[in-house]
């Protein structure tokens, strides 16, 4: 059995870490030091202490990664990656999802990091008049300021989905009863006890909201990106909402 604090040991050196990542593709020793700006010998030394560990593997003179390594990147260090690169943000706030959504995160992709809720107010707009098809939506509460771009896609045939915490049924009816135009569109609502995080995913974009440690769902920090990954995280993320919430009509 592998001792995990040797693994650790191994990949704590920079040098090391990235040789495996541009290792994905069979290079030889002058090219890895190229590529890395490192000597010869300091390339031959770090690969020998990789292949010792078998993350690398070698053919006639190239060297690439073993399936081994190719399994530690593409999922544990994708995610610590994940994780580092936005360190600052999960200080002090928290990812209350499954462990398989959180596994994810090292595939979601370049993200932007949208600050200050006026920012990330004015971002779901521009992506609302883009809307054409679908947008699905989780929110633990009725923002008044998306009622009406809501109302508009109904208004032009977009299918919506919502999936909001039941504390906010009142809302809803209210929201209903308000504008009456949304009924016998393509709106379908089901509600939950909790929303852990916020989504918002169409066919081009997706943007998520993630609560601070207290539970209380920041609105000022929004995860957005256009990249199909993510945008097929995001909708995974929600049909996993909604697929144990409850139907309503509204």
């Amino acid at each position: 059995m592998g001792d995990l604090s040797e693994l650790f040991k191994i990949l704590s050196n920079t040098k090391r870490l990235q040789m495996l990542f541009i290792l994905k593709e069979s290079k030889k020793l002058s090219d890895i030091a190229k590529e890395l700006k490192m000597p010869s010998p300091e390339v031959a030394r770090n690969l020998k202490i990789l292949h010792n560990a078998d993350l690398v593997i070698k053919e006639e003179d190239k060297y690439k990664i073993s399936n081994l390594a190719n399994l530690i990147i593409e999922n544990s260090l994708s995610f610590l990656e994940f994780i580092w690169r936005y360190k600052e943000i999960f200080t002090d706030h928290t990812l209350p999802l499954p462990k398989e959504f959180i596994y994810r995160l090292g595939e979601v992709g370049e993200l932007q990091i949208i600050r200050g809720t006026i920012d990330g107010f004015n971002l779901s707009m521009r992506r609302f008049e883009k809307t054409r098809y679908y947008h699905f939506a989780s929110a633990e509460k009725v923002l008044e300021g998306f009622v009406m771009p809501f109302v508009k896609l109904l208004k032009r045939g977009v299918n919506v989905r919502l999936v909001v915490s039941t504390k906010a049924i009142d809302e809803l009816y209210r929201v209903s009863e308000e504008y009456p135009e949304i009924k016998n569109t393509r709106l379908k609502v089901r509600v939950r006890d909790e929303i852990p995080v916020t989504v918002l995913v169409d066919e081009n974009s997706a943007e998520i909201n993630i609560p601070f440690v207290n539970g209380k769902m920041d609105y000022g920090i929004t995860f957005y990106s256009e990249n199909e990954k993510y945008r097929k995280f995001a909708k995974d993320l929600f049909y996993y909402l909604w697929s144990d919430a409850k139907e309503i009509k509204i």
